[in-house]
């Protein structure tokens, strides 16, 4: 129920994307360089959506986070545990604005909101870097197609026994080639209970597309 509902108004809280990528109050997200947009409006608030159970602390984890226009996005007022992993090596380190950044959307007053940042390659993380269960995943890391399989088939024995995850840039051909490889992979071990794909470029919309899919593990 909690991820069908999260489809229903993607673009319902523009205050807070107003928030992540402009001004709210004297909160402003830094952008490298400025005005560089990395995402879209509708996948951050999807992304936030999915984020925000009620009665269940999730564990999030976000892999290429850049300087946090998703990530911040992720656990903007909502509790539960978030993690992002980047190593930097494609656009340049900008690890003190990330952190600026994290700095300035997080919400201290939710006490049940644990916030952590890993610089590694994500084919080195292990067990003890994670600490939990993946309910809610996000890759935006390498976009070769090897990369994009690997995904979900080198983290697989961390996730939940239900687990959404989400692919950034869906509209590249590797990207998609290689996602629909891992999502094949994967169905050995999850049934794949939904896939959307989200094509619409730009700002306003999902930026250069988007792939979501539910899984659930096989009994």
């Amino acid at each position: 129920k909690h991820y069908e509902k999260c489809f229903e108004n993607p673009e319902s809280k523009l205050s807070l994307v107003t928030g992540l990528l402009g001004n709210q109050g004297n909160r402003k997200f830094k952008n490298h360089p400025p005005g560089h947009i990395m995402t879209g409006e509708k996948i951050q608030n999807l992304i936030n959506n999915f984020c925000s159970y009620e009665n269940k602390n999730i564990f999030y984890l976000e892999i290429g986070c850049f300087t946090g226009q998703t990530f911040c996005s992720a656990f903007y007022k909502n509790k539960g545990k978030y993690l992002a992993i980047d190593n930097f090596s494609v656009y340049g380190n900008v690890k003190k604005l990330l952190l600026s950044n994290i700095e300035i959307f997080r919400n201290n007053d939710i006490v049940e909101q644990k916030i952590s940042f890993l610089e590694k390659n994500c084919w080195d993380v292990q067990k003890n870097d994670l600490g939990e269960k993946i309910d809610i995943y996000f890759f935006d890391g390498p976009h070769d197609k090897e990369s994009q399989e690997k995904a979900l088939t080198f983290f697989k024995d961390y996730f939940s026994d239900e687990i959404i995850f989400i692919v950034d840039d869906y509209n590249t051909e590797s990207v998609s080639e290689g996602t629909s490889l891992g999502i094949k992979n994967i169905k050995k071990y999850y049934n794949v209970l939904d896939e959307k794909i989200f094509s619409k470029k730009g700002y306003s919309d999902y930026h250069n597309g988007l792939y979501v899919a539910f899984l659930e593990k096989k009994k």
